[in-house]
């Protein structure tokens, strides 16, 4: 027990560090130190660190485009989405899966039938709803009728709601895509900001 401790402090640690890197837009360093914790958590095995720690690993081979990591990536997160895993744990597996099998040429099969997933929405909390909500988004930018402006906005509404910086800024970054920014209040504003350069982000959310 006394080694455990430390060693669940450095998983976690290195859980954060791979979550900055992605936010910055350097997935290959993102990398490095989930792969790291996941060696350590094999080792000291915790569900409550195995499943984001599995999770963040698919986002960043997602965001590197390794698709051939991918693959093994997902059938681990699959495990997340068995029942009695934490709401959140299995909508954010949910939302990966989505935007995987969303891209052209996919081998990847959708999350799971709309009903079970409305389910776990309801359970999860607002962050978590709102990064299904940019999943939604992203998997239906081909669609020319623009159906994802609205699942943009809800992340947008659902980041507010939760006072989530991250999902904020994601879910402006593809508002601005759309060509939809909306006009921010000077709070906002002036809180998306500091986010941004207090954790000197440089990818496309600059």
């Amino acid at each position: 027990l006394a080694r455990a401790a430390p060693s669940r402090d450095r998983i976690v640690e290195r859980y954060w560090l791979a979550r900055l890197f992605c936010l910055r837009g350097e997935p290959g360093k993102g990398l490095e130190q989930v792969r790291s914790a996941l060696e350590e958590a094999g080792r000291f095995p915790d569900p409550e660190v195995d499943a984001p720690l599995q999770i963040l690993h698919g986002r960043l081979l997602l965001d590197a485009r390794e698709m051939r990591r991918l693959g093994p990536a997902l059938r681990e997160i699959q495990r997340v989405l068995q029942a009695g895993s934490d709401p959140d744990d299995r909508l954010e597996a949910a939302a990966l899966l989505l935007e995987a099998s969303s891209f052209p040429r996919s081998p990847y099969s959708s999350p799971g039938p709309p009903a079970l997933l409305e389910g776990i929405r309801r359970e999860a909390s607002s962050a978590s709803q709102g990064r299904w909500a940019l999943a939604r988004g992203r998997a239906e930018k081909g669609d020319p009728g623009g159906a994802n402006l609205g699942a943009f906005l809800e992340a947008r509404e659902l980041a507010l709601r939760s006072h989530d910086l991250s999902l904020e800024a994601e879910a402006l970054w593809e508002l601005f895509q759309k060509g939809s920014f909306p006009a921010l209040p000077p709070e906002e504003s002036w809180r998306v900001a500091a986010y941004l350069t207090e954790n000197r982000i440089r990818g496309p959310l600059r």
